[in-house]
């Protein structure tokens, strides 16, 4: 695997710049993958890979063709630090400090998080639940397979930073 140093994790492309899939590096030691988007991806928005690819996404690019969250069951694969348009290109943030992710309320600093049906939204992982539902289990097994996120700071606005990775 090639790491692109000091990639531009800004800028979005309408015809692919990298190799899919291409780990870049970046002056603040963020490390993101670099994906296509098959639904439009907002800025700061978790993604996760879109297996289905029923949108813009082009199937060659698979595995990295991302969507945005839109369940509790969805394996994050990253943060998208700008907007990505549908079937363009950008990075998605895998390792490192994300600001102003829209998470939950009541969200307090190193509490783990997870999708979330909430548009764009990170929730916190329920941690006291002696028997925990169906949707409880699919979204710890989902965090599991996706990336580790933790809020960094607590929430004053609907917003956190979050440490990726």
């Amino acid at each position: 695997m090639s790491i692109l140093q000091g990639a531009n994790f800004a800028l979005t492309h309408t015809s692919a710049q990298h190799k899919v899939g291409t780990v870049g590096r970046n002056a603040d030691g963020q490390e993101a993958i670099y994906v296509q988007a098959d639904d439009a991806v907002d800025a700061k928005a978790p993604v996760f890979t879109d297996a289905a690819i029923v949108g813009s996404g082009t199937a060659a690019n698979a595995p990295y063709v991302v969507t945005p969250i839109t369940a509790v069951d969805q394996a994050v694969m990253g943060i998208a630090p700008v907007a990505i348009a549908a079937g363009s290109f950008g990075w998605v943030i895998t390792k490192g400090l994300v600001t102003e992710v829209l998470v939950a309320v009541g969200t307090a600093i190193n509490d783990c998080l997870g999708s979330s049906a909430a548009a764009n939204t990170l929730v916190v992982f329920a941690s006291t639940a002696v028997n925990p539902a169906k949707v409880e289990f699919d979204a710890l097994v989902a965090a599991v397979h996706g990336i580790k996120m933790k809020a960094v700071t607590a929430i004053a606005t609907g917003t956190s930073t979050v440490l990726c990775g």
